[in-house]
């Protein structure tokens, strides 16, 4: 029974369980892997720390008035576009995931609209 399932039969209840669930695991590959693997190289944290130490409040919120601080970084110009990865000038303080999703939201429909050439 456990040869057909491609389980071991020795018995290793531990062993058959990591066999069977890293057997449905794919690779990961490609652009956004890289991309996620640059959030954790030194220059990136380095950077990260410098940026929001000068930039501790959401900078989105602070434009509308409200004193909120930052948890993120947000690149103006996404990696996946070709955006400065340490380039202070294209990172933004940003205070939560309700400000991310709205700024990437700006930025396709920036793009939808032809007002940028990437």
């Amino acid at each position: 029974m456990y040869a057909r399932q491609g389980l071991t039969t020795d018995g290793d209840v531990r062993a058959d369980i990591k066999m069977a669930v890293n057997k449905n695991k794919r690779p990961r590959v490609g652009a956004a892997h890289q991309r996620n693997k640059f959030y954790s190289t030194n220059a990136w944290v380095l950077t990260r720390s410098s940026y929001i130490k000068a930039h501790p409040l959401c900078e989105r919120c602070k434009a509308e008035g409200l004193l909120v601080p930052a948890r993120l970084i947000h690149h103006r110009r996404p990696l996946r576009y070709s955006g400065e990865q340490l380039d202070h000038d294209n990172l933004m303080s940003i205070c939560g995931e309700k400000c991310h999703k709205i700024e990437h939201a700006k930025i396709e429909a920036a793009r939808a609209a032809g007002e940028v050439d990437w």
